[in-house]
């Protein structure tokens, strides 16, 4: 990237940092408000054990960080750098607290006869917490793009699939989902065909093999471990996927926009299908 390396990549952080912290506010804003939820009678314990967490996360969230600026560097002294992998790395940092904070959540709503106090706190907090990372990942996933360049054209673009891999319906033998792998490993996209729309989205390095090898095996799990989206058509629960005619599916607006698409699966199991 050159002698701009350092600079570039500290001006930036400069801005990821600042929706960083608004996560961390929110963070702050719920340990704060455990010991008045205590005194009240409520058992904050799961919610305590979810802050705990929260303290690692963001120690390896600085050690990752800290990989980035060594990489930038490294990046103005040697003709091969890492900076997009850590940039990866570091990206994803948050990802598997903000599924556990999710997971509690929908735990403690299937549990409570009534929305309580707790439960009122983690929703209010989380959607702040969403919105801060979804902020921070906007920046970092500029970063990357611009690092890698513009996307393929032309004849680049409209190569073949490296791979491609269709899902049918579990029940009707339909066609539920379609998804394709193009391009390299450092410029890589996926195309995915459902009933919930035609998707196309870039694929970080560190996912190509994991995504190669699970169309290779039409493993629908391990490609909505990788992102739900990609696997919409795919009930994690029932380990099935399923046609648009047997998902019961719906927009969800928030505000008067389009939020996302929900569906609830032949056996009753609901999820988020795309966002």
């Amino acid at each position: 990237m050159g002698a701009e390396a350092v600079n570039r990549t500290s001006d930036l952080a400069a801005s990821w940092q600042r929706h960083v912290v608004w996560i961390r506010v929110n963070v702050g804003f719920i340990k704060a408000e455990l010991a008045h939820l205590s005194a009240s009678g409520h058992d904050t314990s799961d919610i305590q054990a979810l802050l705990d967490s929260f303290d690692r996360t963001f120690e390896r969230f600085g050690e990752n960080e800290l990989e980035v600026f060594v990489a930038a560097r490294l990046s103005e002294t040697e003709e091969k750098s890492d900076l997009v992998d850590r940039l990866v790395t570091m990206g994803d940092s948050f990802l598997p607290w903000l599924q556990e904070c999710h997971n509690l959540i929908e735990a403690m709503a299937n549990e409570a006869v009534e929305p309580g106090l707790p439960l009122a706190l983690l929703r209010v907090c989380a959607a702040e917490l969403l919105n801060g990372h979804m902020e921070f990942m906007n920046i970092v996933d500029a970063y990357i793009d611009e690092l890698r360049g513009p996307a393929p054209q032309g004849d680049e673009a409209d190569a073949g699939p490296i791979v491609e891999a269709e899902f049918n319906c579990a029940i009707c033998n339909k066609s539920a989902g379609t998804i394709q792998l193009t391009g390299t490993s450092a410029k890589a996209e996926i195309k995915r065909v459902s009933f919930t729309s035609h998707l196309r989205d870039r694929i970080k390095p560190k996912q190509f093999e994991r995504l190669r090898d699970a169309l290779l095996r039409k493993d629908a799990q391990s490609i909505y471990e990788l992102d739900l989206e990609w696997a919409s058509f795919y009930c994690p629960k029932c380990q099935a996927s399923y046609c648009g005619d047997h998902w019961d599916h719906w927009d969800v607006f928030e505000d008067g926009f389009h939020d996302s698409i929900r569906g609830k699966c032949p056996s009753g199991h609901e999820r988020m299908l795309e966002d």
